[in-house]
């Protein structure tokens, strides 16, 4: 069963210093929390209103951190990591709003061990074929509203 608990100040220390370096801190309040069992090291979740309201604190991010992984990889690996995790939290500005995404390369450690580098340029080109045709919609759905606003 996991068991979660305040992050040792090594884990807070340095997921504060990639936050500081990704200017994360003008969108948010990010919390540190040690968790058992994981099987990532890094798990990033936006708080609940329930939390929220207990921390009396609104958008708050909490970082879910396996410390018994953490302290088995090296300080540049932990860092690439946790920042990889933090890529997924933004904030929109036109609807006010902090979203978590889920990272958007979902590899397979057997897939990579077999494929290496491929497999990731792979993904990455799923991805971006997938934001282009979203682009797209969103460009026909704008000309398909200015179409009928000019009828």
């Amino acid at each position: 069963m996991a068991k979660i608990c305040k992050a040792s100040d090594d884990v807070t220390n340095a997921i504060q210093g990639v936050v500081d370096k990704m200017g994360l801190t003008l969108y948010a309040r990010f919390f540190a929390l040690n968790i058992t069992g994981q099987k990532q090291l890094v798990k990033v979740t936006k708080a609940s209103p329930t939390t929220e309201y207990f921390s009396n604190t609104t958008d708050s991010i909490i970082v879910y951190v396996n410390e018994e992984i953490y302290g088995m990889l090296e300080p540049k690996q932990r860092e690439m990591l946790i920042a990889n995790a933090l890529y997924g939290v933004d904030y929109d500005d036109e609807k006010d709003k902090l979203n978590v995404n889920q990272p958007e390369l979902g590899i397979s450690v057997q897939g990579y061990q077999q494929y290496g580098s491929e497999l990731v340029n792979a993904a990455e080109a799923v991805q971006l074929a997938l934001q282009q045709l979203k682009k797209r919609k969103e460009e026909e759905k704008a000309a398909k509203k200015k179409k009928k606003s000019n009828e």
